[in-house]
């Protein structure tokens, strides 16, 4: 179930299999017309429901009056499957707030593939995908996935494995390579040792004020721009 225009029209524009539309009549004047062309280029039904029965069924206090019915897609890792590069591991992340802004901050910053490990919220919940903003519709996730299996294989592939902890070394020190994956860790715990003793770098972020600590999404944005920062420089 998708819920609102964004993450919907996301849906639309990506491949994702829709079954059918939920609308309620007498708000078109608030949809766009890329949300019927779609629908009509894609013979995607259309259903028309009242607000109640859109109430009924959403996770939102005050619902837009739009919801999309989709198949879930059937992204399975494997130790054969070709990952696309950077790519982003997320270690048992329970919150679905806080999963849908790292999916949304991973597309932000051009990380292509997300590979969630076991014991994480589901991330097809309906509050991960308002999170994400569409970006759940226009990354390669791949949930369930081993961290044992996968960093085997990508240790194989001479892959740059990267953890993050409030430990590491500055991030604007390190050479980053084309093939790279970062490793972050949920948001009370944090990455297991035996995790960080199997990648490559572990880096952090400087604290030049006071606090416990950040925001998991806060913390991968600042990550990730620096990494970007850096490959940019050392071109």
């Amino acid at each position: 179930m998708i819920e609102g225009l964004k993450p919907v029209l996301s849906a639309l524009q990506s491949s994702l299999s829709i079954v059918k539309i939920l609308i309620v009549p007498g708000r078109e004047a608030d949809w766009p017309q890329d949300l019927y062309a779609q629908t009509k280029l894609k013979n995607i039904p259309v259903q028309e429901v009242t607000i109640a029965d859109i109430e009924s069924i959403s996770s939102l206090k005050n619902p837009e009056g739009l919801i999309a019915i989709a198949d879930l897609p059937q992204s399975v890792w494997t130790p054969e499957t070709e990952l696309l590069f950077p790519a982003l591991y997320l270690w048992k992340i329970n919150d679905p707030g806080n999963l849908g802004t790292l999916l949304r901050t991973a597309l932000w910053f051009g990380v292509r593939t997300v590979l969630i490990s076991p014991e994480s919220v589901d991330v097809y919940a309906p509050k991960v995908g308002r999170g994400a903003m569409g970006a759940l519709f226009q990354l390669t996730v791949y949930p369930d996935v081993p961290w044992e299996a996968l960093a085997a294989r990508l240790a194989r592939d001479n892959v740059q494995l990267i953890g993050s902890a409030t430990h590491g070394i500055p991030a604007e020190t390190v050479i980053y390579r084309d093939k790279w994956l970062l490793v972050c860790g949920s948001e009370s715990h944090g990455l297991p040792e035996e995790i960080l003793q199997q990648t490559e770098t572990v880096i952090g972020i400087q604290k030049p004020g006071s606090g416990e600590s950040l925001n998991v999404g806060v913390a991968l944005g600042i990550l990730l721009n620096i990494i970007q920062r850096q490959k940019g420089e050392n071109l």
